[in-house]
C-alpha cells in the first residue's frame, strides 16, 4: 500500500498541469486588476513552487507596469495549522 501511495504522488507531481495553473492565476489576477507573471511552475515537497513571480497593478496598456514586486521563489503547500494554505517566499 505504501508503494502505491508513493507512486500515485510521484506521477501526480510529474503529470500535474502546471502551465494551466499558471495561466489561470494570471487570468484571475487580471480580472481582479493585477498584473501577474510567473516564469515557471513545478513540484515542491508536498506542494507547488513558482519561480520568477512578478506582481503589480495592471497598467492601461499591454506592457508591464512601471513598479512590480518580484519574488524569486514562491512555494504553496497545504497547512493544518492554521487550516488552509501555507506559503513561503
Amino acid at each position: 500500500m505504501g508503494l502505491g501511495v508513493f507512486l500515485f504522488a510521484l506521477f501526480l507531481a510529474l503529470t500535474f498541469p502546471y502551465d494551466a495553473v499558471r495561466a489561470r492565476i494570471a487570468s484571475e489576477a487580471d480580472a481582479a486588476g493585477l498584473w501577474v507573471r510567473i516564469e515557471s511552475m513545478g513540484p515542491a515537497f508536498l506542494g507547488v513552487s513558482a519561480r520568477g513571480v512578478r506582481v503589480g497593478e495592471r497598467p492601461d496598456g499591454l506592457g508591464p507596469p512601471a513598479q512590480t514586486v518580484r519574488l524569486d521563489r514562491l512555494t504553496l503547500r497545504p497547512s493544518l495549522y492554521p487550516w488552509g494554505l501555507g506559503f513561503s517566499a
